[in-house]
């Protein structure tokens, strides 16, 4: 576990981060800088887990190993003091422990997060030349999916746990979702929030990327991101 710290006092609440990379790459280290812009803005400490990555490991070892970072947080602070947070494929890991849990998290900030896993949306066309994933396809060897599920679960790929917009979403806490106008993903993060109704905060970012929140210059949609996340985390106080 990897923790970020801000400068000062730290807050009471803290947010447990689960970090992106399509469950086959990345690592807190890598993330280092986000991380940090996390923490400061926020005045959490932010913690984040090495959760094990496909090939290797197969789902659900990254949900077990999200599951055992949580328990491990109840042993310091309580489930309300508790953020919940990711990009990308971390924000699908989020959705999915809150899922298993159910737990009365303080709330949910989510960047660019995987809500399908084999969408058809037009968003997929419309900025597939503007974005830097590629489609979905389950069958294809290059896929992070085909990595991440044994080929007798590849036929179960939309359940809730993996595409959380088929999830039920009663008792969702209150979360901020990010996500870039130029996103393939873009149109299913939308429909997510729409089923979350109205205790999730969307955000689209004109002109922004998948998760832009960490490239290494400020852009105005970047700025907006990130005061965004702290007008969010003043409103849960």
């Amino acid at each position: 576990m990897q923790v970020s710290v801000p400068k000062g006092e730290p807050k009471r609440s803290v947010v447990l981060y689960f970090h992106g990379g399509a469950y086959i790459s990345g690592s807190p280290q890598l993330y280092q800088t986000l991380l940090s812009k996390l923490a400061q803005t926020t005045g959490m400490l932010v913690c984040t887990p090495s959760y094990r990555l496909a090939p290797q490991t197969k789902y659900p070892g990254q949900l077990y190993d999200a599951y055992c970072a949580y328990q491990d947080m109840l042993q310091h602070h309580s489930a309300e003091d508790i953020l919940l947070a990711g990009d990308s494929a971390g924000g699908n890991l989020a959705l999915a422990l809150w899922q298993l849990t159910r737990a009365p998290v303080a709330g949910i900030i989510l960047f660019s997060p995987r809500t399908d896993t084999n969408s058809q949306r037009a968003s997929w066309q419309s900025n597939f030349a503007l974005d830097i994933l590629p489609l979905y396809d389950i069958n294809n060897p290059q896929s992070s999916l085909f990595h991440l599920l044994e080929a007798e679960d590849r036929v179960h790929v939309g359940v809730p746990l993996l595409a959380p917009v088929n999830a039920d979403l009663e008792g969702l806490p209150r979360v901020l979702v990010q996500v870039g106008s130029a996103e393939v993903m873009l149109d299913d993060v939308c429909e997510f929030a729409r089923k979350a109704g109205p205790v999730c905060v969307l955000r689209v970012y004109e002109g922004g990327f998948h998760v832009f929140q960490a490239a290494p210059f400020a852009t105005v949609c970047c700025q907006g991101a990130w005061n965004d996340v702290r007008v969010f985390v003043s409103g849960l106080d």
